[in-house]
Parts: structure tokens; C-alpha cells; sequence
């Protein structure tokens, strides 16, 4: 029986949807020294070893703009023969964005899906693109936008945490 080769990456990634459907994206930093520089990326990065992606999501996007989620969800693992496995997500971004804390990189924007389509982005993100695009479409109307509403409703009578 053939072992399994474990992944030298494990990443997880996250789009950041805003009340208008526009995604987060982070300019990294220009520093010669890091992957991508100077270019526009989703919110994320790689696993500890050992980590659960679910968990390092979390961790990342803390760490990244000081945000915490509440509504995430895994849409898609993908694997490179390069040796990585991605781990994608998408969560609701509520927030004023000129409320946020940048931890890392040189600022924060968001963006449509058409206009990312047109940008050169990090890493896989391009990629992506298509698939998040038919899950948004499978969640319109009912569902997760009816969910989501629902805990913004919730959040605003402060009853989320007695449920």
C-alpha cells in the first residue's frame, strides 16, 4: 500500500465579503524578501504544523487586521503538485474598513469580483475566482443570506451570545 505524502504547505485562505458583496484584499508589503510583493492578496497565509486550517484562518485573519469572523465557512481544498494544500473560506466583513487595525501589509481595500478578475493577484487567488463566484450564486436569495442577516439582526439586540 502506497503511503500518503503529506503537504509541505497547508494554507488557508478567506474572502472577506462586504454588505455589497465586495471582497477584502490586502496590499502586501514591498519587501523583495517575501513572496508577491507589492501585490494585492486575500486575506490568509500558511498553517503551524500541527494546526487545524480551521483554526489558522482564524489565527490569520486576527493577525492580519485584528478582525475575528463569525460566520465562516470552508467553500474548497486544493492541492498543487508543488506540495500545497489550500484550505479556502468566505465570511461576512461588516466592518467600517477605516476601523481596522492593519497589522500586515501596506493597506486594505475592497474590491469587486469583476474588478478582481482583472488584477494580477498573489499566490492561487485568481484561481479561485470562478469557483467563488457559482458558490456565491448558489447562496443567493434564500439561505446563507437569510442566515446572515439574521445574525446581524441578533448582534444588534445583543442576544447572539444567550442563544
Amino acid at each position: 500500500m502506497k503511503k500518503e505524502k503529506k503537504p509541505e504547505v497547508i494554507g488557508a485562505i478567506c474572502f472577506l465579503l462586504s454588505k455589497d458583496g465586495k471582497i477584502l484584499l490586502q496590499l502586501r508589503d514591498d519587501n523583495k524578501e517575501i513572496p508577491y510583493p507589492d501585490q494585492w492578496n486575500l486575506i490568509g497565509g500558511a498553517c503551524f504544523d500541527g494546526e487545524d486550517p480551521d483554526d489558522a484562518i482564524i489565527r490569520e485573519i486576527k493577525e492580519e487586521i485584528g478582525f475575528e469572523p463569525n460566520d465562516i465557512s470552508k467553500i474548497l481544498i486544493n492541492y498543487s503538485p508543488g506540495g500545497v494544500e489550500r484550505h479556502w473560506y468566505v465570511a461576512s466583513f461588516f466592518e467600517d474598513i477605516n476601523s481596522i487595525d492593519l497589522k500586515e501589509g501596506q493597506e486594505i481595500r475592497l474590491f469587486s469580483l469583476e474588478e478582481m478578475e482583472e488584477m494580477d493577484l498573489a499566490f492561487w487567488c485568481n484561481e479561485v475566482i470562478p469557483i467563488l463566484k457559482r458558490y456565491l450564486d448558489s447562496q443567493k436569495g434564500e439561505g446563507r443570506a437569510k442566515e446572515i442577516d439574521c445574525i446581524n439582526k441578533l448582534k444588534e439586540l445583543n442576544l447572539k451570545d444567550n442563544l
